[in-house]
């Protein structure tokens, strides 16, 4: 027989974020919905796009009647979806959050289509994971760090949890996570 044993514990002291030097806002500059479209985000360039450190940029969701389309794999620092939604609707997808948070404080802001997508929480240090919307596949953890992540707020996880090789953090699970794998 096959066994999981998983560990719930309260975490008493996550504090606020540390997260990328830029923050990319999405304008819908560009004049279509795609995350890879520079002129999409504020300054014409992406959050990924940050250089000389990819992944140290933050991404900030405010849209109106466009909502950005994630339309291939990335990595950003802090993501955070303030106004509006943003859509995941394609196969084999990957969102690394590398920064201390990913952020969707509000109901039906984050759609996942029917394909394969992954949020990877793979920061340096403490990092939270606030979401309301359900998430096809959560990934904790990165090998060559071992940080602590919190879940702040219920939401559904449709296929898959998994733990990085190597990982030896934490993860606290402060509210109702449902798995449907």
């Amino acid at each position: 027989p096959f066994f999981i044993l998983i560990t719930i514990m309260v975490n008493p002291n996550y504090a606020d974020a540390v997260c990328g030097d830029t923050t990319r806002t999405w304008d819908y500059g560009g004049g279509n919905t795609n995350w890879s479209t520079a002129n999409n985000w504020s300054a014409n360039a992406r959050p990924d796009a940050g250089l000389p450190n990819p992944g140290g940029e933050n991404a900030i969701i405010v849209s109106g009647a466009q909502i950005p389309n994630f339309d291939t794999s990335y990595t950003v620092a802090c993501v955070e979806i303030q106004s509006g939604s943003l859509t995941a609707n394609t196969n084999n997808r990957t969102m690394t959050v590398t920064g201390d948070y990913f952020r969707n404080l509000t109901p039906n802001s984050f759609i996942v289509g029917s394909g394969s997508f992954t949020i990877t929480m793979a920061g340096i240090t403490a990092q939270t994971f606030e979401n309301y919307d359900d998430i096809e596949n959560l990934t904790i953890g990165s090998a060559a760090n071992d940080q602590d992540v919190t879940i702040t707020n219920p939401f559904i996880l449709q296929s898959q949890l998994s733990f990085t090789a190597g990982w030896a953090g934490t993860l606290y699970i402060d509210a109702n996570m449902t798995y449907n794998g």
